[in-house]
């Protein structure tokens, strides 16, 4: 255990010793319409000052891109989870990962970010760009729709006898 709250008895990381931390994993029991997992806590932090968990929303969060302890996942058994990693090659690889392990026991939804500008990566950013409780609700809602795979002829020319 790295820390507790003011009060003494809520758990603010779970440290198994090997760097595979959660952040406010507790505040996973409460959520009753989902849990979001973001890549650090200055992250989650963000969506926390959104006013988010009052809509039913947990916010957590990992201590790094591809870490993630396994024996949390009991934690997270039947919730919907949104993983939004930093919009980069590590977070997306590292949301990939987490799914992979939390597709096991709960459903999972990973949300991109929208393309920000150079040197904005995060939840943090995108939030501190002027999108608030409403757009992250959005993204969201978006995240939980269902892939569509789109098939489109071929681009190479047909010749249907018509010229020579």
């Amino acid at each position: 255990m790295r820390g507790k709250a003011p009060d003494g008895e809520r758990l603010l990381a779970w440290d198994r010793g090997d760097g595979a931390q959660l952040w406010r994993l507790p505040a996973v029991t409460r959520a009753t319409k989902g849990v979001i997992i973001t890549e650090g806590e200055t992250d989650a932090i963000a969506a926390l000052d959104t006013g988010i968990e009052a809509d039913g929303f947990a916010v957590v969060a990992k201590t790094g891109a591809t870490i993630f302890p396994d024996d949390a996942l009991p934690v997270f058994a039947g919730k919907v989870v949104f993983i939004i990693p930093d919009n980069d090659k590590a977070g997306r690889e590292g949301a990939t990962k987490t799914a992979e392990k939390l597709r096991e026991v709960a459903e999972v939804h990973v949300v991109a970010l929208p393309e920000m500008s150079e040197g904005k990566k995060d939840l943090r950013d995108w939030l501190g760009s002027g999108n608030g409780k409403a757009e992250l609700q959005d993204l969201l809602d978006r995240a939980r729709l269902p892939a569509v795979n789109v098939v489109t002829e071929p681009t190479q020319p047909v010749n249907y006898g018509l010229s020579k």
